[in-house]
């Protein structure tokens, strides 16, 4: 159904079932709104320092220019 169709069963209902319809959307609207988003999970790197997270991601920088994070003989080429 699309919404004009949706308006037009809707207006063609008695007006105190009109009314009973457009209070039920509201009121679930507004339960919808105050539902809460679920917590972030907390971060990996929440309890490190700059410093110690900035030469972790060295490492990894250093890892994958030096290609030691690669296994097996090579033959997956790039």
């Amino acid at each position: 159904m699309s919404i004009a169709e949706i308006l037009a069963f809707i207006r063609s209902l008695p007006r105190r079932e009109r009314l009973r319809v457009v209070e039920r959307i509201v009121h679930e609207a507004a339960e919808a709104d105050t539902v809460e988003p679920p917590a972030a999970p907390p971060a990996i790197w929440r309890d490190a320092t700059d410093e110690e997270f900035g030469d972790f991601l060295a490492a990894v920088q250093s890892a994958r220019s030096s290609e030691a994070l690669r296994a097996g003989d090579g033959s997956r080429g790039r």
